[in-house]
């Protein structure tokens, strides 16, 4: 400890302020991000004659150490430090910095010549300020606004991390932007930018405040990297050819300023024609060479957001604004996070989030605190509910008035996705977790345990296990780490699918994902006071293109799960109980999916069974004809979906070079097909209606009017109470976790009451529209959302298609002969006139639903008693943990003193006037 602390730090202070060479601590830096994991400094060198070579060197931490130590003495030493000393200085900024804190092997290198004292205390200050938690939040263009949101969110549980022994200093914010042309900046046609856009927010206070300028500002990049991508469209070899067609070659030479610029540069001859052709194909390849250098690249900001802590103190969060240079999807962006900056970091914790998420108070600490209380937990998840806007529905230019009217006056696709949340996690998501494991950890919002990607849980499996499967165990997972299974699309740039279905799979790669977590020892868990408000698609036509994604990824990887769990659980050290419970997770999960792939037809049998029930008092002809004519309608609009999805095709406009011609055809097949979209939803909606009222009405009349569900006890052979029965039960085991939700949470059970009309008039949207234009397009492996929705590019791609057609033409033929078949099947039911053959079928549907509700419920409430049980544990501990440290340990406020003391030593050796507080304005 040194002496005189509160004395000589104000002096010490004094002194820092004098190097202006320490502003660096927030200087832009542009990184590169190694196939082996790690970040390292790029470097270009300009070489002459318009050559540009780039090498790579590691993020320097020099004289961080020494600087330390000299701190360390006394003021009059400090004072004495000549200002080539002070030049010794040498890192990288606040990132430097941290890795000096978390990477021990290193700081040794950097601190072996001083003495033991001052390595001891390095040693300590580095334990206690080591980075503890690690938040990615992704970006593509949404405005700074969206980012504002999830930044508050984060900063309302700082103040619950404090209490626990995190301080601000320990948490790492990286927000990463895919493609730094893709960031908002719509300004006008006066170039005035509009609210919301990110470069004039980094121009007005991180670029003024910390006297950043020239080509490291963040705006300089932009256009340079954008003005890049033009020339090389500009001056590709098909523009230049059809340069070279055109009359008046001269004059169209000479309207090009930059051309004509550069001829004069090189001292010829502006209406050379081979001139001006060379000067083309040159800067073609200086632009192509530019881009190509900085593919795997990334532009950095380093900022610090100050934070007021109950001790009247201002801590400091770490913020990291990365700028990829090239677009790569969200993956991409998780591969730089996890791959790039927690290899360098290393972490305990790790939280993803989507731009935009915005976690409520204290939500970000409940889900570390998951991982923190229970060892064995590797990932959780949060409550995930919609934010509903506060415009309301939003109009779309492909609706016809009838949908407009019943989307856009009545029914919410907002409220829709609402109740849809709210449901998934008060049923599905309790039910996972009390299974132990969780089979999709949205990245929209979840944690991981950082080491569980690549050490496999021991704790008891000792005990379990003999020492060779141990050992075994443990090369497993030193040999396949996780992660590297999880980006390996995005680690090798060359990397290419085998298969369809193994492309679709990696669009849910999370699912896949917490397969390998469960596999390597670990829990996945639902945290139900971890809430998290998203941003939800505005119109159908968003959310198709969202759900196309989910759908296929979820079902293909689901497929994949089930073909590799065997292989892989008898490895994965739980107990034999474990193991069951998640088989069981498994069949749940098969049986959904069976009940999508059979959706349609399944749907067409329950109609015909409400219009055989409505139609049975009827005139045969009159009836067979109603029947005829609504399930032929009915069949007819699967078609039109079936045809509409198959032909849909938005990158057929890429051909078009010209930008407004690009958007004009666009604007026309979108028009055409998502009209017909509209159209059919809004019947479909319709129809869902009338069969839920018609059901609901059946079941109510039969029940309280016609017949009494405790018939079978006095009449066995009547067979309709069983029916009656079953629906009675399944609905009583249906609607009881509601009843036990409302003594919890009230306003959640009232809003989706209030929703459900809304999820009832669009469900056929779901299980009708979405169901088949994901799978009439399984090739599309696009993103789907946020502009998303052009492949990039691929080698031998005339090969490639005629492969994924074949694979996608085989799946769909699977698809519908499956459909046509229990629809031929149900068809010869009936046709039979088997006595009581709707109510058999009824009764069988009936036992199976009532089943899956049972162990439904029986998990709901298996997880509220683990709920209540952790809770009393939780408290009991800290009861006795006060007991046990009362008299031998100091105050918070003493520790956070102590811990700011030091951190400002080497975090913050002069106050910095950043202006950052307007992020969370």
């Amino acid at each position: 400890m040194r002496k005189n602390n509160t004395t000589s730090f104000g002096r010490t202070i004094d002194f820092m302020r004098k190097i202006s060479d320490y502003r660096s601590r927030y200087q832009p830096l542009e990184l590169q991000l190694q196939k082996n994991g790690g970040l390292q400094k790029q470097i270009y060198c300009d070489e002459g004659n318009g050559i540009t070579s780039a090498k790579t060197q590691n993020i320097s931490i020099k004289g961080i150490g020494s600087l330390r130590g000299a701190i360390n003495q006394n003021t009059e030493r400090n004072e004495t430090m000549n200002q080539s000393q002070v030049m010794k200085i040498d890192h990288e900024g606040l990132i430097s910095e941290i890795i000096f804190l978390q990477n021990q092997k290193r700081r040794n290198e950097e601190i072996n010549k001083l003495d033991e004292s001052q390595k001891n205390e390095i040693e300590e200050f580095c334990k206690e300020n080591s980075i503890k938690v690690m938040i990615c939040i992704t970006m593509y263009s949404e405005p700074l606004s969206e980012l504002q949101k999830s930044l508050q969110g984060i900063q309302e549980s700082l103040l619950e991390f404090y209490e626990n022994d995190i301080l601000p200093h320990q948490i790492v914010v990286v927000v990463i932007y895919d493609g730094i042309e893709n960031i908002r900046n719509q300004a006008d046609e006066n170039d005035n930018n509009q609210e919301g856009d990110i470069i004039p927010y980094f121009c007005q206070y991180l670029d003024k405040q910390n006297n950043i300028e020239g080509k490291q500002t963040l705006e300089d990049q932009y256009l340079r990297y954008k003005f890049k991508k033009e020339l090389i469209q500009k001056y590709s070899l098909e523009q230049r050819k059809l340069f070279q067609e055109k009359s008046d070659l001269l004059k169209l030479a000479y309207q090009d300023k930059y051309l004509r610029n550069q001829i004069k540069k090189k001292q010829k001859q502006e209406n050379d024609l081979q001139t001006i052709l060379e000067t083309m194909e040159e800067q073609y390849k200086k632009a192509k060479e530019y881009i190509e250098l900085r593919q795997n690249n990334a532009l950095v900001y380093q900022t610090v957001q100050k934070i007021k802590v109950p001790n009247k103190d201002e801590e400091q969060m770490p913020i990291f604004h990365v700028f990829k240079f090239a677009n790569g999807t969200k993956l991409s962006s998780h591969l730089w996070f996890f791959k790039g900056f927690c290899h360098e970091f290393q972490p305990e914790y790790c939280v993803l989030m989507d731009c935009g998420a915005r976690p409520q108070k204290a939500s970000v600490y409940n889900l570390i605190k998951e991982l923190i209380n229970n060892d064995q937990v590797g990932g959780a998840c949060g409550k995930m509910t919609i934010e509903l806007s506060k415009t309301g529905n939003q109009k779309d230019d492909y609706m016809d008035m009838l949908t407009e009217l019943l989307s856009v006056n009545i029914f919410n696709i907002e409220r829709c996705q609402k109740c849809e949340y709210d449901i998934g996690n008060l049923l599905d998501k309790q039910f996972e977790s009390a299974l132990n494991f969780i089979q999709v950890l949205p990245g929209a919002y979840s944690a991981y345990r950082y080491k569980a990607f690549s050490t496999k849980y021991q704790k008891d499996n000792q005990a379990q296990i003999g020492d060779s499967q141990l050992q075994m165990n443990n090369e497993i997972s030193q040999n396949e780490n996780i992660l590297d299974f999880y980006l390996k699309s995005k680690l090798d740039p060359n990397y290419e699918h085998g298969t369809l279905e193994e492309a679709n799979m990696f669009l849910a790669e999370d699912r896949v994902l917490c397969l390998y977590l469960f596999c390597n020892g670990y829990y996945l868990k639902y945290v139900r006071d971890a809430l998290v408000e998203v941003d939800p698609p505005q119109t159908m036509i968003q959310l198709l293109l969202q759900r196309r994604r989910w759908i296929n990824g979820s079902f293909f990887a689901l497929n994949y799960v089930i073909k590799k769990f065997a292989q892989l659980l008898p490895n994965s050290g739980h107990s034999r109980i474990d193991k069951s419970l998640f088989i069981i997770c498994l069949v749940f999960g098969r049986i959904s999916q069976v009940m999508q792939y059979s959706i349609l037809s399944l749907q067409m049998v329950w109609l015909y069974m409400i219009l055989n029930t409505l139609t049975e008092t009827l005139d045969k002809v009159i009836a067979s004809a109603i029947k005829q004519a609504v399930m032929g309608s009915y069949g007819f609009l699967i078609f039109c979906l079936i045809y509409l999805s198959l032909n849909y095709n938005a990158s057929s406009v890429n051909m078009i070079s010209k930008k407004d011609e690009k958007e004009e055809e666009r604007h026309k097949i979108n028009q055409y097909f998502f009209s017909k979209f509209y159209g059919i939803s809004t019947i479909l909606g319709l129809l869902s209606i009338f069969n839920a009222a018609i059901t609901i009405y059946l079941f109510i009349v039969e029940l309280i009017i016609n017949q009494s569900p405790f018939n079978f006890i006095q009449i066995p052979q009547d067979l309709p109470s069983y029916v009656y029965f079953i629906v009675l039960v399944s609905i009583i085991i249906t609607i009881l976790p509601f009843f036990l939700q409302i003594c919890i949470d009230r306003k959640l059970v009232i809003q989706i009451a209030i929703n459900s009309i809304h999820y009832i008039y669009y469900m056929p949207t779901y299980s009708h529209l979405f169901i088949t234009y994901s799978f009439c397009r399984i090739d599309d492996l696009t993103w789907g959302t946020k502009g998303l929705t052009q492949e990039l590019e691929n080698k031998d791609q005339n090969n490639r298609e005629s492969n994924k057609k074949y694979q996608k033409s085989k799946f769909l033929i699977k698809w519908i002969l499956w459909n046509v078949g229990v629809v031929l099947i149900f068809y010869l039911l009936f046709s039979f006139k088997i006595q009581n053959i709707i109510i058999i079928i009824v009764l069988a549907l009936g036992v199976t639903f009532c089943i899956l509700q049972l162990a439904k419920f029986i998990g709901y409430f298996k997880f509220w008693l683990n709920q209540i049980k952790s809770k009393y544990q939780s408290n009991f501990q800290v009861h006795n943990s006060d007991q046990q440290q009362f008299g031998r340990r100091s105050t918070k406020r003493e520790r956070s003193i102590k811990q700011k003391e030091k951190l400002r030593a080497l975090y913050q050796p002069f106050s910095q006037d950043e202006g950052q507080s307007q992020m969370h304005q």
